[in-house]
């Protein structure tokens, strides 16, 4: 089974000394053995993503939970920065470990904030929930799913007693107009309580016709699929080849 990632953390105090550049040693192996310890403990970048370095550099990348985000990186999406740590000699003689900020695209980040989106896809807990068909004991636990659905997504959904009709993002039915409209209904279950029925809506209503009417729902989409942005990052994040084409900023 492969090793999950563990990314550091600017609230971890090894982190913390490392992007306030606190770390000091009297010799450079010193230094270089610290920078080995935290590779040990942070997911880093392997040394073929470090190729824009010289051969003799000690240096490692790390992704950064927390580290120089800014407001304004907040509203973009961003958690965290990839940091290009060094061993760097200082005037006293002494060594010290350099943590310089690099800038990457959002999309390459193993971590970040997703936009919250117009209208739900499979992937929703609560539609994951119909497609298992999850048995509901009460109607008012029924109703609370269908309640959260419209207060999450207002501008695709219309609620209905027992029901509502809803847009649901599934480019598995029709990639090319992936919109397609579905009613949610309250049904009792034959034995007993009650269960949400997911049947794609033929209606002409405020939303319009629904051009994917004669498509069937989806199965459950696969772990695979769901994940799909998620390995691209964590892909990104072992090779960072682009790397080589940046030089890092000022420090942070």
């Amino acid at each position: 089974m492969a090793k999950s990632a563990r990314y550091a953390q600017v609230n971890n105090p090894m982190v913390q000394a490392l992007v306030t550049g606190r770390y000091r040693f009297e010799t450079k192996e010193q230094a270089a053995a610290k920078l080995e310890e935290l590779k040990k403990c942070f997911t880093a970048a392997r040394r073929d993503a470090l190729e824009h370095a010289p051969e003799d550099k000690i240096c490692a990348i790390f992704w950064i939970a927390g580290f120089s985000v800014s407001e304004e990186d907040e509203k973009q999406g961003f958690m965290g920065h990839y940091a290009f740590v060094t061993v760097e000699e200082l005037p006293n003689g002494l060594y010290a470990l350099s943590c310089v900020k690099l800038h990457e695209e959002l999309r390459f980040h193993p971590r970040r904030i997703r936009p919250k989106s117009r209208m739900p896809n499979w992937g929703h807990p609560i539609l994951r929930n119909v497609q298992k068909k999850k048995h509901y004991p009460t109607l008012e636990e029924a109703q609370a799913c269908l309640d959260a659905l419209q207060l999450e997504y207002p501008e695709v959904c219309i609620p209905n007693e027992n029901k509502i009709y809803i847009m649901i993002y599934d480019r598995n039915v029709n990639p090319e107009d992936p919109a397609t409209k579905y009613v949610l209904k309250i049904v009792t279950h034959k034995e007993g309580g009650y269960l949400l029925e997911c049947t794609l809506n033929t209606s002409q209503g405020r939303m319009g016709p629904n051009k994917n009417a004669k498509k069937k729902p989806p199965a459950l989409p696969s772990t695979a699929e769901n994940n799909r942005d998620e390995q691209e990052a964590k892909g990104y994040f072992a090779s960072m080849v682009s790397l080589k084409r940046k030089k890092p900023s000022g420090k942070k």
